[in-house]
């Protein structure tokens, strides 16, 4: 098997939240996190040429699947068929546990992200949406997918997002968001 080098991309989700807004505040009042209702809107912009993708727009052709363990908000793992027809796995890192609180540390893979340290280092919020993939190789596990919400607000939240371009087309990653998104297993 051939390694693949890493070549990682940014962007920007932004998700029109059509809950109930009173609801909503109700719930964050309670220290939770509204669910995204499948009426919300997704939209993907892509931070090296500008392009968007609404995941409404998207089909999946990637046949990938997603395994939720027990009391994860979010897929433990992430699996699908690569061109040599053999499963590849995609594990969610476990936060770190750094000065008593547990932490996932985005800046490896997003170093290169000029807007993360000009903009967004000091917008970065808690969500459990929150999240990095890596892919383990024989020598290292590599950071090849992250989502990070920025501050916003209720009605129309913002995250960013990394990934590696070698490993995802654009159609995967619309497709990845959304089932995080709308799939989520929440407290709620």
């Amino acid at each position: 098997m051939t390694m693949k080098a890493i070549d990682i991309k940014y962007g920007e989700i932004t998700i029109t939240n059509k809950n109930n807004p009173i609801l909503s505040k109700l719930i964050r009042y309670f220290g939770h996190e509204s669910k995204i209702s499948d009426s919300s809107d997704i939209i993907i912009l892509f931070d090296e040429d500008k392009s968007v993708i609404d995941t409404k727009d998207i089909q999946n052709d990637s046949h990938f699947g997603f395994y939720t363990g027990l009391n994860c908000s979010i897929p433990s793992w992430i699996d699908r068929d690569n061109k040599d027809g053999m499963r590849e796995m995609f594990f969610y890192k476990k936060p770190t546990l750094i000065n008593g609180e547990f932490t996932l540390i985005f800046k490896y893979i997003f170093n290169n992200f000029e807007k993360y340290n000009k903009e967004y280092k000091y917008n970065i919020v808690p969500s459990i949406f929150n999240c990095i993939y890596f892919r383990n190789t024989q020598t290292e596990k590599e950071d090849i997918f992250s989502i990070q919400k920025i501050a916003s607000n209720e009605t129309n939240q913002r995250y960013i997002f990394a990934y590696d371009c070698n490993e995802f087309t654009r159609n995967d990653i619309a497709y990845i968001v959304e089932v995080i998104f709308k799939n989520i297993n929440t407290e709620i």
